[in-house]
């Protein structure tokens, strides 16, 4: 088996992907977004129940770590967790990647033992999505204003570029099923 590096934007579909690797084929996951959300509960930053603000400020958080320790430094905590002696044998699907830094990390780090999957979507379906997923958040600032504020959340990130640099791509613009079944057929193909 080997792991896969997730790349995508908000609402593209990771979570759905997480979901059919770790049901079906055991995959545990590794999240950046996990320290940067730990760091930003312990500063006192977000809440429990997270708005699009809290989004934000976990942006913020990640750009003031990056600037502080490097831009490889989440990469580098995720392969430390990975290489663990507790974790040793297992498979993990890394989410969060969102700078060219961390995609380095983690390529020499784990060399053949990755494989990095882009979920690509049409951004008409991703706002879709997103209006979707974030329907109490929309209902108290506007859907414009949500928006505006989602893409303010993506600057300073890589993503669109590190989509390009990527080993596979998976479209997702259809159901859930059909997802899934992309899914399957990525780690069938590429990963076992």
């Amino acid at each position: 088996m080997k792991h896969i590096a997730l790349i995508a934007k908000s609402g593209a579909g990771k979570g759905d992907f997480y979901e059919v690797a770790q049901k079906k084929y055991g995959y545990f996951q590794a999240t950046m977004s996990g320290y940067i959300e730990k760091a930003a509960r312990d500063a006192g930053m977000i809440g429990k129940r997270e708005t699009l603000d809290d989004r934000i400020r976990k942006a913020e958080v990640s750009n003031a770590m990056a600037m502080e320790y490097g831009s490889g430094y989440l990469a580098k905590a995720v392969i430390e967790d990975i290489n663990s002696r507790d974790n040793r044998g297992k498979f993990y699907v890394i989410d969060g990647i969102r700078r060219k830094m961390e995609k380095n990390v983690i390529q020499s780090a784990l060399k053949s033992e990755v494989v990095f999957v882009g979920i690509v979507v049409d951004e008409k379906v991703l706002e879709k999505r997103l209006i979707e997923r974030d329907k109490e958040i929309i209902k108290e600032m506007g859907v414009g204003n949500y928006l505006r504020r989602m893409h303010q959340n993506q600057s300073g990130y890589d993503i669109d570029d590190l989509l390009r640099d990527v080993d596979r791509k998976i479209e997702n613009n259809g159901t859930k099923m059909e997802f899934t079944e992309k899914v399957e057929k990525f780690i069938n193909e590429h990963c076992l």
